[in-house]
């Protein structure tokens, strides 16, 4: 490797035992291999730091900041502090890279330069990753910006991101004060440098967890979302848009499964679906919503055709 690498990836953990061995092990085995791997430990009270140590024993590229508990943004500005690279790679210690991400996205960046910060499309998969489906990303930089704009989507999934570095440190990382939507608000600020893309094969298993029953979380997340737009908007001078997104709610209990499984049978993965409406028939006893996406599934799995014999 040498001392000033193409690459600085940046993962911070918090008690990130149950999925940091596969998330790990999938950025070592990146086919591009002209990396750093800066591993934040945010104060994990698991044995995370432990595990991450024998990992940087095996692997010289891992470079390991250990540090009190601040959040996300305090670990990826102290890991972009001491970044190398020049291009930033970010990653989350619950999430699988592809073998070929980096290559790609590299290969990506450098035919567009006016791109200054990318992701991809990913695999939304369930806890213990199973595929749900795939999420095609827009790879149309003017209707990115569009979409980043008027609160259409997100942009690019935070941990697909590949930007670089210059233009990061320029923008001044993440801010403290939008945390919990640090990645929307970083977007914004890309868009003053220059256009964002995304790459449009799928480069990440993307794991998606169980939504909190408590609704505060989302609420504060929500108001951050609207303060940041409110303040980028104004900055662009922008109309302010007309109620952008609504209320923050209660997740019934089952519903994250109920969502899961109409978007395994929506991806290809009958069994999957099957799985998740039952647990969300449990999970909620026999509510309606559960009810009703347990008999779409079975109606779909009943009317699909047989599949051929290998």
């Amino acid at each position: 490797m040498s001392d000033c690498p193409a690459i600085s990836v940046l993962m911070p953990v918090y008690n990130g035992m149950k999925y940091l061995a596969e998330a790990v092990e999938s950025i070592r085995a990146q086919t591009f291999r002209d990396f750093e791997f800066i591993i934040v430990d945010d104060g994990s009270t698991d044995r995370s730091l432990q595990m991450l140590q024998r990992f940087a024993k095996d692997d010289a590229r891992i470079r390991i900041l250990s540090r009190p508990n601040t959040g996300i943004v305090g670990a990826l500005n102290d890991g972009l502090a001491v970044a190398r690279g020049q291009y930033i790679a970010r990653m989350d210690s619950d999430d699988i890279a592809l073998p070929e991400r980096f290559a790609l996205q590299l290969r990506y960046m450098q035919a567009h330069p006016e791109l200054v910060a990318i992701g991809s499309s990913v695999l939304m998969a369930d806890p213990s990753g199973r595929a749900l489906k795939d999420f095609t990303a827009c790879t149309d930089s003017q209707k990115l910006r569009s979409n980043i704009v008027e609160i259409k989507d997100i942009g690019l999934i935070h941990p697909t991101l590949m930007a670089r570095r210059d233009v990061l440190e320029r923008v001044g990382g993440y801010r403290q004060q939008y945390n919990l939507v640090e990645d929307f608000d970083l977007f914004f600020r890309l868009l003053d440098e220059g256009e964002l893309g995304n790459v449009p094969e799928v480069l990440l298993i993307y794991r998606q967890h169980q939504a909190s029953t408590n609704s505060k979380k989302h609420q504060i997340q929500r108001e951050l979302m609207l303060q940041c737009l409110a303040e980028h908007r104004q900055r662009w001078s922008l109309p302010a848009l007309e109620s952008p997104l609504a209320p923050a709610q209660v997740a019934a209990p089952g519903a994250q499964n109920s969502m899961w499984a109409l978007w395994a049978i929506e991806g290809g993965h009958p069994a999957t679906a099957l799985r998740h409406a039952l647990i969300a028939c449990f999970r909620s006893g026999l509510a309606p919503h559960a009810r009703k996406c347990l008999n779409y599934v079975l109606h779909t799995l009943s009317h699909r055709p047989p599949q051929a014999k290998l």
